[in-house]
C-alpha cells in the first residue's frame, strides 16, 4: 500500500488549466481573503 500526504498540485500546472475568467474569478476570491490567511498561506499582498 503506497502512502501519499502532503502533497498538493503544482500552482504552475493548476493556474495553467485555467480560462482567462476563471483565473480573475479566481484573483477576486483571494483578494477577499483577509491579511492573516495571506500570509499563512504565504500568498503575495
Amino acid at each position: 500500500m503506497t502512502e501519499v500526504t502532503g502533497l498538493r498540485p503544482s500552482p504552475v500546472k493548476w493556474l495553467g488549466t485555467l480560462d482567462d475568467r476563471a483565473q480573475k474569478d479566481l484573483q477576486a476570491w483571494l483578494n477577499r481573503m483577509p491579511d492573516s490567511v495571506r500570509r499563512a498561506m504565504n500568498l503575495p499582498d
